[in-house]
């Protein structure tokens, strides 16, 4: 075993009674964030926001455990929602994949911070120990793109009023809490859009409408931004989605 796992198995092993000594559990000493020989390698996620991923945080030795079940954990996001649990993948390699789900509100640079532990192997059918040994704590960063499904371009009569499809957008109403769409006409003007599913609950696949009517011929670009926040935090909204449709509008009376 590396020494300083055996370090941290000698020193660190604690109960799971609730209460402080089960907080600390989930406080990582310094010297577990800053050794020289860290628990595991941090993993860049990429991602567009409002889509939910599952993707690598981080990668362990694979003698950091002798058997996946003894691994586990917790996921804290850095957008102030509430923290998961990671799975744990052996690859082909050896080394342990840390995993994790997750669907961030908007787009933004988000600091994730994966805190391990790990527990005695226990045979099938054998009672689980009351104990975990903390291995350490692992840092790395979400790069989250704003949501970009695509717009769509159309064509409208000038002095009539309409109701339009100006773009998609993915949206789970379990993760994140829809705040406005806000759309610029191009024309001075501006409203709110509405969302309208276009497939299943689970697919969370969304077209955003828009009403408006233009007074003037000519060809506009509206600009649509919507903006959502984590389900259950108080942190504030920001922008998950922005695009620009282009908007064609002729006469509607065209001579012969």
């Amino acid at each position: 075993m590396n020494p300083f796992l055996e370090s941290l198995e000698g020193r660190k092993l604690m109960s799971v009674t609730p209460g402080a000594d089960a907080e600390a559990i989930f406080r990582p000493p310094a010297a577990a964030v800053v050794s020289s020989d860290p628990v595991g390698k941090p993993v860049r996620v990429t991602e567009q926001a409002t889509d939910r991923f599952n993707a690598t945080l981080a990668n362990l030795r694979g003698s950091t455990a002798s058997h996946l079940s003894q691994l586990g954990g917790s996921i804290d996001w850095g957008d102030g929602s509430d923290t998961s649990t990671p799975t744990f993948v052996r690859a082909t390699n050896g080394t342990i994949n840390v995993q994790g789900a997750h669907t961030y509100a908007k787009a933004g640079i988000y600091r994730i911070a994966v805190t391990l532990t790990r527990r005695p192997y226990v045979p099938p059918g054998q009672p689980s120990p009351f104990f975990v040994v903390l291995l350490g704590q692992v840092r790395t960063l979400a790069t989250v793109r704003p949501d970009h499904d695509g717009s769509t371009d159309f064509s409208v009569n000038a002095t009539q009023s309409f109701t339009h499809k100006l773009g998609d957008f993915d949206f789970r109403p379990l993760d994140i809490i829809l705040d406005k769409i806000r759309i610029d006409w191009g024309d001075g003007t501006q409203s709110l859009g509405t969302l309208h599913r276009s497939g299943d609950l689970a697919g969370g696949e969304y077209d955003v409408l828009g009403t408006h009517t233009y007074a003037v011929t000519g060809q506009y670009k509206a600009r649509v931004v919507v903006t959502t926040k984590p389900a259950g935090s108080s942190l504030p909204s920001g922008t998950a989605a922005a695009f620009t449709s282009t908007i064609t509008v002729g006469d509607l009376f065209v001579a012969v």
